[in-house]
């Protein structure tokens, strides 16, 4: 980088250290894991917006030094494995969360829930087939499905496009392969019972 680029670097991470030891302090009482790293998540967004981060080369990289300057109450250990993977980072996946309004994602489940559909690589490959799984996920909520309930519906999502890519299709293509997944729900068992799945 030039030094023009690293001032910048360093004006965006200073400003990120000051925002989230700022956001420590509120998150000290929240007892809501769930709403914890939603605004945890906002800090975030807010800074990648403000600064046009997606556009930078070291966009990737940055969801990696994000837990260099994490404050301890938020984050106590170290970058795990699966976060130096960028779309597996926790933190991307907590600002992710913040393209649903709040209503939304309470509406989805507690953060078990979030991070079992963030836990599959093909859903969150493309933003299209998250947001497909997000609007099937809001209209479980009446059933009171668990995490472990709805891995099966994430699963067969993932398998019906396993050897898809899914960036050449149109969203009206990729819809279509999704709704294919034909399912119904045993309200008594809890359970997610599949009928046929288009391979």
């Amino acid at each position: 980088m030039n030094k023009k680029e690293i001032t910048k670097a360093e004006k965006i991470y200073k400003e990120l250290s000051i925002n989230l030891s700022s956001l420590e302090k509120s998150l000290s009482t929240e007892k809501n894991v769930l709403r914890k790293w939603y605004k945890v998540g906002f800090v975030l967004k807010k800074l990648v917006k403000k600064y046009k981060l997606e556009e930078l080369n070291e966009y990737e990289s940055f969801w990696i030094s994000v837990y260099d300057y994490v404050p301890k109450l938020i984050q106590k250990n170290t970058i795990p494995k699966r976060s130096i993977n960028w779309k597996q980072n926790h933190f991307y996946q907590c600002m992710q969360m913040t393209k649903y309004n709040w209503k939304t994602v309470m509406s989805i489940g507690n953060w078990s829930i979030w991070r079992e559909i963030f836990d599959n690589k093909k859903i969150i490959e493309d933003n299209r087939i998250l947001s497909w799984v997000i609007e099937k996920l809001k209209k479980f909520k009446k059933y009171k499905l668990g995490h472990k309930d709805i891995r099966p519906f994430l699963y067969a999502v993932s398998n019906r496009l396993k050897k898809i890519d899914t960036s050449v299709l149109t969203q009206k293509e990729l819809y279509y392969k999704l709704d294919q997944i034909n399912f119904r729900i045993d309200p008594l068992n809890k359970k997610i019972e599949f009928n046929y799945v288009q391979k």
